[in-house]
């Protein structure tokens, strides 16, 4: 992200013939991705603390054997219907 705010920094400041107009879309253009970056880190943060808390609670589950988990999802599934 730091490289394309150089890019656009670079691109501003060599054109000597940039209009005002072509600035500001540029400019606006920037701060419209920078939010949206920002947005897509912070979902990246909450879905990796998720991953961590899902991690975590399968970790504190007690081990157990295929046919025990099948006589539990058999259960489950006598149980809902």
């Amino acid at each position: 992200m730091s490289s394309i705010r150089v890019a656009a920094r670079q691109l501003l400041d060599k054109s000597a013939a940039t209009s005002q107009a072509d600035e500001s879309f540029v400019q606006g253009r920037l701060v419209d991705l920078t939010t949206k970056w920002d947005k897509v880190c912070r979902l990246s943060v909450r879905k990796q603390e998720r991953l961590q808390d899902a991690r975590s609670l399968v970790n504190s589950l007690p081990l157990c054997s295929l046919s025990q988990l099948e006589l539990c999802v058999n259960k489950a599934g006598n149980d809902y219907y």
